[in-house]
């Protein structure tokens, strides 16, 4: 059986045909799964790309999987069957570069490639529009910070108020007309040795839940190749948990989601050692199978 990915919207993204091999079980053919991810570095992850019983097809959403052919004893039988890879569910906001930032547009655009290829892994069709904001009155870019701000509980709903650094941010994009579902925003700096910070509305004071869907990203400590943490700090908002990768107990370490599969697929979009520049397989770049049914289960409403 011939498996090939094509007619993916970014044509770079098109994987050629590979050659799966076919057991009796016991009155069809069966294959093993397929799995499709989404840059080369996964295509090419577990074993020679493309050789026979290559697993793994790059594809992007909206892109199709065709089973090209069929081969039974020494026929060959052409099939052309092909699947739709659908998006699931499409989220939408804004990405503000506020002042002069040094980040360029370009970095930013390849931020939205990483997070654009983890989040298709789900089916999330994710696009920020890029944009840009003066510095809001009485907020130092170099320094914005959101801690410090003390926390509530109300009839056992626990969270922590807003700092007015980032209202002061999420108030000036409002006015400017620029504040979208999810709005991350851009800054030389912040105040914290972490990269970004996400304000997510699971921990908002109810009065403060327009602070929500927020995340705020340092230019100075992500420009040199820091690529992941935008999808990191989505992440948080888009589960709306604070959690680096709750471990989940019907997974171990090495879980590889079936048997057979030459590569790890627990590495923790979420991990609390902080996210990878590098798109290697040791980056923090993919979903632990207990965020990825949060995602299914909880995000994939109403689409």
């Amino acid at each position: 059986m011939d498996i090939r990915a094509f007619r993916n919207p970014d044509g770079a993204y098109n994987d050629p045909a590979t050659e799966i091999p076919l057991t009796a079980n016991p009155f069809q053919q069966e294959s093993q799964s397929q799995l499709l991810v989404s840059d080369a570095v996964d295509d090419s992850a577990d074993g020679p790309d493309e050789g026979p019983g290559d697993r793994t097809h790059r594809i992007q959403l909206g892109g199709d999987v065709e089973i090209s052919t069929i081969q039974i004893g020494a026929v060959t039988y052409p099939l052309g069957m092909k699947v739709l890879v659908k998006v699931r569910k499409r989220i939408e906001g804004k990405i503000i570069m506020v002042g002069d930032t040094n980040m360029s547009f370009a970095a930013v655009d390849r931020f939205k490639k990483v997070a654009k290829e983890r989040l298709a892994q789900v089916g999330v069709d994710f696009d920020l529009t890029i944009t840009s904001m003066d510095v809001p009155d009485g907020l130092d870019d170099e320094e914005v910070r959101y801690d410090g701000m003390g926390g509530f509980s109300i009839n056992g709903y626990t969270g922590h108020y807003v700092h007015p650094d980032v209202k002061k941010l999420v108030d000036k994009a409002i006015t400017d007309g620029k504040r979208g579902i999810i709005t991350v925003f851009v800054v030389r700096n912040i105040m914290s040795p972490d990269r970004g910070f996400a304000m997510r509305r699971g921990w908002r004071h109810p009065s403060e839940m327009v602070y929500g869907d927020v995340a705020v990203i340092s230019e100075q400590k992500t420009v040199n190749g820091h690529d992941f943490t935008l999808v990191h700090e989505v992440g948080h908002i888009i589960t709306d948990a604070g959690h680096y990768g709750i471990a989940d107990p019907e997974e171990s370490d090495t879980d590889y989601y079936g048997e057979g599969i030459g590569h790890l697929f627990d590495h923790n979009l979420m991990r609390s050692g902080g996210t990878s520049g590098t798109n290697a397989l040791d980056s923090s770049k993919r979903l632990y199978n207990l965020q990825q049914k949060m995602l299914v289960n909880e995000l994939m409403v109403d689409p």
